[in-house]
């Protein structure tokens, strides 16, 4: 199971959110639906709307595993406070890996 732990979380001019993190556990592919969890409210499922190339590393449809990647999420408020939580693949329900140092 694809699990990110969020490190930062910007919004861009036009409005989309990007969040950055390192994917575990296998890639993540854009159009990809995500549950965003760690907040201690009900899992929030958010769609991968495109990748942004930082660094040259990033692949124009998926995020890599274990690189780090920044990708833009649909489905979120405005508000949505994210850097610390994590992004799943799967049920969100079930135990999560912890993310890799």
């Amino acid at each position: 199971m694809v699990t990110m732990r969020i490190e930062d979380a910007f919004t861009l001019p036009d409005g989309r959110t990007v969040v950055t993190g390192r994917p575990v556990g296998g890639d993540v592919r854009l159009g990809g639906r995500l549950w965003l969890t760690g907040d201690r409210t009900a899992p929030r499922e958010v769609v991968v709307t495109a990748f942004l190339r930082i660094c040259g590393r990033q692949d124009a449809t998926l995020a890599r595993d274990g690189l780090n990647a920044a990708m833009t999420l649909g489905g979120l408020p405005p508000d949505a406070i994210l850097i610390g939580r994590t992004l799943r693949a799967g049920d969100p329900s079930s135990p999560a890996r912890p993310p890799r140092s």
